[in-house]
């Protein structure tokens, strides 16, 4: 299956960089697009691939740096993403691929450049988790 991963954040709000920030990470290992505050422009380049994951920071009420699994209907519907990202747009326009959202619990999302000094010492821990997840998805 040809798999994309496609980062997500807002680069000037602290940890809600994250998805940006990891996607970066593993840029080497997987297909991927930065695509920041503006993932919907990158829809047509979405369509030449079978799976998207998308990396995102998600408020979920866990430990900051915590990772976990989201449908993209469940970050839709209930509307967590940590920025306004038209997720129901994505999501109406790829409903022939298999879509998730890799959710990455922030701990400050004020504005601000850089992650968090607790994000930013979990960096290569919230990879690890990241990778596990992806290949689970993936096998």
């Amino acid at each position: 299956m040809k798999t994309l991963v496609v980062g997500i954040g807002n680069p000037l709000k602290k940890d809600d960089n994250i998805g940006n920030v990891i996607a970066i990470e593993i840029s080497k290992e997987y297909d991927t697009i930065i695509a920041e505050v503006n993932p919907e422009a990158f829809l047509n380049k979405m369509k030449d691939y079978d799976v998207i994951i998308f990396l995102d920071a998600v408020e979920f009420n866990s430990l900051p740096g915590d990772v976990r699994l989201f449908s993209l209907e469940e970050v839709t519907d209930r509307a967590f993403s940590t920025h306004s990202t038209p997720f129901s747009l994505i999501s109406s326009m790829l409903k022939s691929k298999k879509a998730v959202v890799i959710g990455i619990q922030p701990k400050d999302t004020g504005y601000g450049i850089g992650l968090s000094e607790e994000l930013k010492s979990m960096k290569e821990d919230i990879k690890k988790k990241t990778k596990k997840l992806l290949n689970e998805i993936l096998s």
